[in-house]
């Protein structure tokens, strides 16, 4: 199968800071931001300059731990060191809050200083957010009342987390295992209905030999 690409617009960045990663956010006002675990910034695809303020966001980033775009790009959900939770639609430039529980805060603290440590995926529909630390701790927050989302107003949503508890013979990443890596996606199937899928990979072992490259990983859990 042939595929065909076509650059329909580039642009270069007029900022000396470096961004890892940018996502397109909203369906009828859709944009490009550029993001880290504390910043956020609009880009202008034509002339390549950052808009350095969103409104509703900019209070907030100095207290956030990560941040991560839904796969369709409706919500953007930010995790905070006091562990709320806030979702934000961009189309409506609407703000959302969840409230925290003890075991949350508990395992931001115990990360404090490497947000790499942890991973934040969001559903399309903005109902769960799935909190991840690479040590294997696992907690889903849902909301429990869709009108709280779809509200035309600012506010508080109801919600309940829940603590994921891994099987009891599955080996998980320690805080030692520097090339420990995670990563998690919401999925929707005529079987399964709304599922997430979560992998651990506890180490990555390259070995190069006469021009040829070996991988061997070792998967460790999959929730």
């Amino acid at each position: 199968m042939d595929l065909k690409l076509e650059v329909v617009l580039s642009s270069s960045i007029k900022r000396k800071k470096p961004w890892p990663r940018f996502c397109w956010l909203g369906k009828e006002k859709e944009s490009v931001f550029l993001l880290d675990d504390r910043r956020i910034s609009e880009i202008n695809m034509m002339s390549g300059r950052t808009k350095k303020r969103t409104p509703k966001l900019h209070p907030l980033l100095n207290s956030v731990v990560t941040m991560a775009s839904s796969h369709n790009g409706m919500w953007l959900c930010g995790l905070l060191v006091s562990g709320e939770l806030f979702l934000w639609n961009r189309d409506k430039d609407l703000l959302k809050t969840a409230a925290a529980v003890p075991q949350v805060v508990q395992v931001i603290t115990d990360v404090q200083g490497n947000a790499m440590r942890l991973s934040l995926q969001v559903s399309d529909d903005g109902m769960r957010v799935f909190l991840v630390a690479i040590t294997g701790q696992v907690f889903l927050w849902e909301c429990v009342d869709v009108r709280d989302l779809t509200g035309v107003r600012d506010g508080a949503v109801k919600g309940h987390w829940a603590h994921i508890q891994p099987l009891e013979d599955s080996i998980l990443p320690s805080s030692q295992d520097k090339e420990a890596s995670q990563h998690t996606i919401f999925i929707k199937t005529e079987v399964m209905g709304d599922a997430c899928l979560s992998a651990f990979v506890r180490m990555l072992y390259i070995l190069k030999l006469n021009a040829s490259v070996w991988c061997t990983l070792r998967p460790t859990s999959t929730t």
